[in-house]
């Protein structure tokens, strides 16, 4: 006699199928076709979608086929970002985060459709830009000012002379009085914004946690200044390029080494390329942060006894320390920082 076949339930499959996608999402392309309960399982474990230029025909078949996506990632130009665009936000979907980069303009009509439809948004990505002006930037606020994350870093690849083709102070601050929300904005490489920027953010969005400023040629010191001393809630910082031990700047170094003492919600620190002093780290020793990551790349101007002093105060909290290209760092320095 014959045992009959028991089905599993769909419950144990999508346990198996989590577990394959845990992995990466190829594996459940072979599922997929396997037959249409396991297409129908499978289909709602894809969260993130990349669009090619290749795939930009096949888009509105794939927005209907996974209705979970999350993330949107259109990483390569595309020739009338607009229209991809208008279908993303024609599609119902409960998106929360969309990447662009590489492309020539910032796709203003598509950003005003996606502001019409798209309340779920709170991450927008726009790196790589050939050009991401004043205007750009304002109309993104005004279409999306839910938004709790924005990343504006490397615009204007293509250098210009024309005016009003650059992101300047003028159109950060016009965000940041829209952008109430954000809590996260990336500004590197934008060579025509200064202080004042850093200062408007830390000012007007009081919810602000995260802030990076890589290769911003015009801002000085004083700007961690006023970031630390005002953003109650900033978690994060990773700056580049900044001089800490040059007077030049008006601002006392005392005043940077007190400024960690206000910043108590601080967990992690990036410091890049930076001429730093062993009173600095020292005065970041002494403060009140509780330090969960702190990372130093090519920097220079400090001994052992300033990053001794860091590591030794802050041992107990820190999971992750990252130290790149310190010619004074030895083998038996680093068994001296672990014990």
């Amino acid at each position: 006699m014959k045992r009959a076949c028991v089905e599993l339930p769909s419950e144990c499959w999508e346990l198996v199928f989590e577990r394959l996608h845990g992995d990466h999402y190829q594996f459940l392309e072979a599922v997929s076709l396997v037959c249409k309960s396991f297409l129908s399982l499978s289909n709602p474990l894809l969260l993130s979608l990349t669009v090619s230029p290749h795939s930009v025909p096949l888009l509105p078949r794939l927005l209907c086929r996974f209705r979970q996506l999350k993330t949107i990632v259109v990483a390569e130009f595309c020739s009338d970002l607009n229209a991809v665009l208008s279908q993303i936000s024609g599609s119902e979907l409960r998106l929360q985060s969309l990447h662009l980069s590489h492309q020539k303009l910032v796709p203003v009509e598509g950003i005003r459709q996606l502001g019409s439809t798209m309340k779920t948004l709170k991450s927008l990505k726009c790196q790589y830009f050939g050009r991401l002006c004043d205007g750009d930037l304002i109309e993104i606020s005004h279409s999306l000012p839910w938004l709790e994350e924005l990343d504006i870093s490397y615009s204007n690849v293509k250098k210009s002379s024309v005016s009003g083709q650059h992101l300047t102070d003028a159109g950060i601050e016009e965000m940041s009085r829209k952008l109430r929300q954000l809590q996260k904005i990336d500004v590197s490489g934008n060579q025509y914004i200064s202080d004042r920027s850093v200062v408007v953010l830390s000012s007007n969005c009081v919810f602000l946690r995260e802030i990076v400023l890589h290769s911003c040629c015009r801002m000085t010191p004083n700007v961690m200044v006023f970031a630390l001393c005002n953003s109650a809630n900033l978690v994060s910082v990773s700056v580049n390029g900044l001089c800490f031990h040059s007077p030049i700047f008006g601002c006392p170094l005392e005043f940077i080494e007190n400024s960690f003492m206000y910043a108590t919600a601080l967990t992690a620190i990036k410091f890049s390329h930076k001429v730093i002093t062993d009173a600095l780290l020292c005065s970041i020793a002494k403060s009140n942060v509780k330090l969960k990551k702190f990372a130093l790349y090519h920097c220079q101007n400090f001994t052992m006894m300033g990053l001794s002093s860091i590591l030794h105060a802050h041992h107990q909290c820190l999971s992750e320390v990252t130290l790149n290209r310190l010619l004074f760092l030895t083998d038996q320095r680093m068994n001296d920082l672990s014990v």
